[in-house]
């Protein structure tokens, strides 16, 4: 029978577990040419712990977030990464890391709406009402379950495409070049909304490079039932010369738009 304080512990470990690392390998000669691990390297671990914070850029969380010893993080300041699935590479050499299946960690916060996407009355989105979101952990999910209350983290937080920046110190959360920062950090991209996202792709040349003169284009799809195909637009343009945080400032703003299909017609 597990105790209270095995659970604990089982979380805190989960949480340590789930996520993505950041390393450097390379072919040792004085291992017969073999790949191995440089472990003098400033390799990096990005988790479900408040260790890994990244801002929510396009999108007001509705709270202030706790990071797990209960001190408050800074507005719009998400702690941890969860429910990591597939991935795309940015042009400008960061990893977008989609959040897809989040509702088994702190709860679904999609059950204000059924499998076809129709809102449900009672749940906070009633007509002629304002939107009102449970976004409280719940105490019976797999990180719910933990006895601090400070480790419970709201739902809010999850369920989006996360823009690790790779090498870059977990702690540090992306602050835009137009707000004084310097454009390195991680964000979550609040301005493509939260759905079960699966991965996420970039459109780019032949050179695998951004266009010239164009906006940023970001496809991505939300994996589940009823899900939509997605594609959001940068509201400025990509001009040759910018720097890594002009770039990234690029993604703060912009339009979102969903896919519609309709009479189409299927061969067998």
């Amino acid at each position: 029978v597990w105790t209270q304080d095995d659970i604990d512990t089982y979380i805190r470990q989960f949480k340590k577990q789930l996520g993505g690392s950041w390393m450097r390998i390379f072919r040792d000669p004085a291992n017969g040419g073999r790949w191995t691990l440089d472990l003098t390297a400033s390799n990096e671990r990005y988790d479900s712990t408040s260790n890994t914070l990244a801002s929510v850029v396009g999108y007001d969380l509705r709270n202030i977030a706790k990071a797990d010893d209960g001190t408050d993080l800074p507005p719009n300041v998400a702690p941890g990464i969860a429910g990591d699935c597939s991935m795309g590479q940015t042009p400008w050499g960061t990893i977008i890391t989609a959040e897809e299946n989040v509702q088994g960690y702190y709860g679904d916060l999609e059950t204000s709406w059924n499998s076809n996407n129709r809102f449900l009355t009672g749940r906070g989105f009633d007509p002629g009402s304002l939107i009102e979101l449970d976004v409280a952990p719940s105490e019976f999910s797999a990180y719910g379950l933990i006895s601090n209350p400070d480790e419970r983290k709201d739902k809010d937080n999850y369920g989006f495409l996360v823009e690790i920046d790779p090498g870059v110190d977990p702690s540090t959360y992306y602050v835009s070049v137009n707000e004084g920062g310097d454009g390195s950090g991680h964000r979550k991209l609040g301005v493509m909304g939260r759905v079960r996202w699966e991965n996420c792709t970039f459109a780019m040349g032949d050179d695998f490079k951004l266009l010239p003169n164009q906006p940023v284009v970001i496809y991505g799809a939300n994996d589940r039932r009823s899900g939509r195909i997605y594609k959001w637009v940068s509201e400025g343009n990509y001009v040759p010369g910018m720097t890594k945080g002009e770039v990234r400032a690029l993604l703060d703003t912009g339009s979102l738009y969903v896919a519609l299909f309709e009479d189409l017609e299927v061969s067998t």
